[in-house]
C-alpha cells in the first residue's frame, strides 16, 4: 500500500495515503488483488514512508491496527459533524476526482483542524474511508442485499480499474453488486467476529467481482475502508 507522507499536518499528526497499489496486470479469476506490487510506481517516495508507517502501526499487532482505526473513526465523526452537508465532498481516493485526498487534507489543516486531537500515525485514506462509513451510518440507507441485473447493467465503468484490480476497485464492485451485504459489514464492530463473518459472506456471495474470499494480505480495516468508500460513492452516484 502506497503512503504519502504529510508531515505535521495538525499538531504533529502524521497522515499518509491509504490508496491500495494498482497491480501491474489484472489477477487471475478468484485471485485477490496484490498489495505489494507497485508502491514506487505510484509514489516515488513510497518505500521510505511505508517503512515508517509499518514500524509505527502495522508491525505493532492487531491491537495497534484497531487503535489506528478507532482514531480514524473519531476524526471522521468529528468531520461529519462539523462539515455537515459538505462532508461527503471530502471523501477522496483512487477512482475519484480527488485521488490524493487534497480536500480532506485541507479540511483537517484549516476548518476541521480541531478534529485532530492527538498525535498518531494514520493513513489519511483510512480517515476518508471512515468518513464514508460514518456518513452512511448517519443516513442508514435501505439497501437490498443483492442488486438486480437491471441495476448493475451500466455499472461496470464505476468499478473497472484501468490498471487492473485494486482494493479500491474491488470495494466498488462489491458495493455495486451487493450493496446491502456491504452495508451489513459496516454495521459490525471493527475487528469483531461479526465483521469477519459478514466480510466473508460479502465476498462469497458476490462472484461477479472475481474474488471469492477476503484477500489475506490486505488488513481487514483497509478492506472495510474500501467497501465503505465504494458503497458511499455508489449510493451517491451522480
Amino acid at each position: 500500500m502506497a503512503r504519502i507522507h504529510l508531515s505535521a499536518l495538525v499538531g504533529g499528526v502524521l497522515l499518509a495515503s491509504s490508496a491500495a497499489a494498482t497491480a501491474q496486470k489484472p489477477p487471475e479469476p478468484n485471485q485477490p488483488p496484490s498489495r505489494a506490487s507497485t508502491y514506487e510506481m505510484r509514489h516515488p517516495n513510497a518505500a521510505k514512508f511505508e517503512r515508517e508507517y509499518n514500524s509505527k502501526v502495522l508491525l505493532s499487532g492487531e491491537n495497534k491496527e484497531l487503535e489506528t482505526y478507532a482514531f480514524a473513526r473519531s476524526v471522521a465523526a468529528c468531520v461529519a459533524k462539523s462539515a455537515k452537508g459538505k462532508a461527503g465532498k471530502l471523501i477522496g481516493g483512487a477512482m475519484t476526482s480527488d485521488a490524493n485526498y487534497e480536500g480532506l487534507t485541507r479540511a483537517l489543516t484549516v476548518k476541521q483542524r480541531d478534529c485532530v486531537t492527538q498525535k498518531a500515525a494514520v493513513p489519511i485514506g483510512l480517515v476518508s474511508g471512515a468518513l464514508a462509513e460514518e456518513l452512511l451510518r448517519m443516513e442508514n440507507p435501505t439497501l437490498q442485499d443483492r442488486s438486480s441485473p437491471a441495476q448493475t447493467a451500466a455499472a461496470k465503468a464505476f468499478y473497472a480499474a484501468s490498471g487492473g484490480v485494486t482494493m479500491d476497485s474491488l470495494g466498488r464492485c462489491l458495493a455495486v453488486h451487493s450493496p446491502g451485504l456491504a452495508y451489513r459489514v459496516l454495521r459490525t464492530g471493527a475487528g469483531s467476529t461479526d465483521e469477519t463473518r459478514e466480510m466473508a459472506g460479502l465476498f462469497a456471495r458476490t462472484p461477479e467481482c472475481g474474488v471469492i474470499a477476503p484477500p489475506k494480505d490486505i488488513p481487514a480495516f483497509e478492506q472495510r475502508s474500501s467497501v465503505a468508500s465504494g458503497l458511499y460513492h455508489w449510493v451517491h452516484k451522480a
